[in-house]
């Protein structure tokens, strides 16, 4: 996208641009298992690339990933439904979609919760994933299962405005505490895009607590296989992507990540934060284009 200095950071320019991208990337919708799957598309190219969103918002929060690619990939990004809430039927959605596209193999990549799903889509279905990308998230650990149950219970009672309200603050205060700034045009964009859909119900309290229980799932039930003593050593290129100075995911997490694939090639963003995760675009395309 082209851009002036000036406009960069202003918040009028991104709600231009998320409009524009809205109009021409239509929501779709498939039934599978009772659930309906809503999920975007474009691009064009020979080989696709699934975009799996973090707990932030759904498939439209990834929208500068999407326009960064699609110029030569084909895109395909779920939002995962919020009546989802194991990672084995994620999976199987995914599939479901991939099925219903036609598409045998593609590019995964993952933005935290998306990295969880990623990982158990690979072990699911390892012939269907052409490359990995892992950025900003983790292996199952029993901490985090607890403290995310004891967010769902906190957040249940919660009214949906308030609940909404909340989690873009949580955004703002990791912004505001990141020891690197980030660029004026990933956290503007990054901001906008968030407003507008928490202002316009595009997500949802239900969609927010369905994400909480997938995570809790991952954390909860997804170890066996993930933890294996015996590494198994993935024919597909890997790239993890991590921030060191992580607020959400500790630096022995992320290293035991690390230990797990001893193959992925690993990108560190120096002095940011979990957000660095909105100024992953450009590492994802130098690696899907090697």
């Amino acid at each position: 996208m082209e851009s002036t200095n000036t406009s960069i950071s202003d918040p009028a320019y991104w709600q231009e641009q998320f409009a524009r991208f809205r109009l021409n990337h239509p929501n779709h919708q498939i039934e599978f298992d009772g659930c309906c799957w809503n999920y975007l598309e474009g691009g064009q190219g020979s080989e696709w690339v699934v975009l799996l969103h973090s707990a932030a918002a759904g498939a439209e929060s990834l929208y500068c990933q999407i326009n960064l690619l699609e110029s030569k990939y084909k895109i395909l990004a779920p939002t995962i439904p919020g009546e989802v809430m194991t990672m084995q039927g994620a999976c199987e959605g995914l599939a479901a979609i991939l099925d219903h596209k036609h598409i045998q193999t593609t590019h995964i990549v993952g933005y935290s919760i998306g990295g969880m799903l990623a990982q158990c889509f690979l072990r699911s279905y390892p012939e269907r994933v052409l490359s990995v990308v892992l950025s900003h998230t983790v292996l199952p650990t029993s901490s985090h299962a607890e403290g995310l149950a004891q967010a769902q219970k906190e957040y249940s009672s919660v009214s949906e405005a308030k609940l909404l309200e909340g989690a873009l603050q949580i955004l703002q205060d990791r912004h505001a505490h990141q020891p690197k700034p980030l660029d004026p045009a990933d956290w503007t964009a990054n901001r906008v895009v968030l407003e507008e859909l928490y202002r316009t119900g595009a997500v949802q309290k239900a969609e927010l607590l369905g994400w909480l229980a997938l995570e809790e799932d991952y954390h909860r039930h997804c170890g066996h296989g993930l933890l294996e003593k015996e590494k198994r050593i993935w024919k597909q290129p890997m790239l993890i992507i991590e921030s060191d100075a992580d607020e959400v995911y500790t630096l022995k997490e992320r290293e035991a990540l690390k230990e797990a694939y001893p193959d992925a090639q690993v990108r560190t963003f120096e002095g940011w934060g979990h957000l660095g995760i909105v100024a992953t675009g450009p590492v994802i395309e130098a690696f899907l284009g090697t």
